[in-house]
């Protein structure tokens, strides 16, 4: 069952946009595309929409992104 039913994007570039994911998610492009933004959006939990009697709160979320690499894995 999906817990996640929707990632709403508000940025400079992104207007109110609404990203919905599947069951498993690969988002890749070129520079500049808009990983990061999603990634962000998932980080700030009042993006985030989930199914009917969940919240952030019934989870753990984890982005691994380049600025987790950095933090966490780089030296």
């Amino acid at each position: 069952m999906k817990e996640l039913s929707e990632i709403l994007l508000n940025t400079a570039v992104f207007h109110q946009e609404k990203f919905i994911p599947t069951r498993l998610n690969f988002i890749y492009g070129d520079n500049g595309t808009g990983k990061s933004t999603i990634a962000d959006a998932i980080k700030h939990t009042e993006n985030l929409k989930f199914r009917t009697g969940k919240s952030a709160a019934d989870y753990e979320i984890l982005v691994y992104s380049q600025k987790f690499v950095q933090q966490n894995i780089q030296q």
